[in-house]
């Protein structure tokens, strides 16, 4: 994968796929890709000190990491795969536990994470999964998605207690019990996927999916979001685009 910033182009440090990237700060940010086979150090971890110009390999878990979310320069966590498939680090991405999550299948993959602090967070994936801890990780219970077994690749604090999950086939779900429970919907205009979702504000938000469809006009849409702009686009561009480095213009797959 090149990461192409506006007048500039830079390479990975790794030749595996890079599937996530969280930006701590504007100089400090991680990265999680690799293969998906197991293996020791089949996970990347990858991390830049100067806003993306530079990345070096700080760590490694044992399958490829789809999703990734920081606390601060030490403590995060990485989505991968399986009933232990997130994983928390401590000291910066270079040792990783894994958390033990009583849900999914031993193939099932971890697409979103978000943490509103410390100890408070969800992770979203495979067949519907929604889980959410209220401990750091330590233990998690499932949530109702109301997705069925279609996949949930994304996930975002609009406000307090409020989230919003998307996924295949166009479905998106809102909660308001702080991600206990979710009221499923589809996107106005599409069915098809819908791989990520970011908000500028409680009202305002974009989700990036498939198909290459768009629909840019605000929009009227359930439960209490009076205007979703929302904007499907190719996958392998703009996935995962909102949490990229400041001043990327676009992501290339040669």
């Amino acid at each position: 994968m090149i990461l192409v910033p506006i007048g500039h182009l830079y390479t990975a440090a790794t030749q595996e796929e890079v599937r996530d990237i969280f930006m701590v700060t504007p100089s400090l940010g991680y990265a999680g890709g690799g293969a998906a086979t197991l293996g020791p150090t089949n996970g990347v971890v990858l991390k830049t000190t100067d806003g993306g110009n530079n990345w070096a390999v700080v760590g490694n878990t044992n399958y490829r990491n789809y999703s990734t979310f920081w606390l601060d320069a030490d403590k995060g966590f990485m989505g991968s795969r399986g009933t232990y498939g997130v994983l928390k680090t401590t000291n910066g991405g270079v040792t990783w536990d894994s958390l033990n999550l009583a849900a999914g299948t031993a193939t099932g993959l971890w697409y979103g994470l978000y943490f509103s602090d410390a100890n408070n967070g969800l992770a979203c994936g495979s067949s519907g999964l929604v889980i959410r801890t209220t401990d750091g990780g330590t233990t998690w219970t499932t949530s109702t998605s109301n997705f069925g077994t279609s996949v949930v690749y994304a996930l975002k604090n609009i406000e307090p207690n409020k989230y919003i999950i998307v996924g295949s086939s166009g479905k998106y779900g809102i909660s308001t019990d702080g991600g206990a429970t979710f009221a499923q919907s589809v996107t106005p205009g599409s069915t098809s996927a819908v791989y990520d979702v970011d908000f500028f504000d409680t009202q305002t938000g974009w989700l990036v999916g498939s198909s290459e469809q768009s629909l840019k006009q605000p929009t009227v849409v359930p439960h209490g979001l009076n205007k979703l702009v929302v904007q499907q686009a190719h996958y392998t561009l703009l996935r995962r685009l909102m949490q990229q480095p400041h001043g990327l213009a676009e992501v290339v797959e040669p």
